[in-house]
């Protein structure tokens, strides 16, 4: 269960940083 909680974090996490290098690329 720890695991799946870990595993979700961290793709939310990837998910984030790749949405908001998207975002300051657009804005650059």
């Amino acid at each position: 269960m720890c695991d799946i909680m870990y595993e979700t974090f961290v793709k939310q996490m990837m998910i984030f940083s790749v949405s908001e290098i998207n975002y300051l690329a657009t804005n650059a």
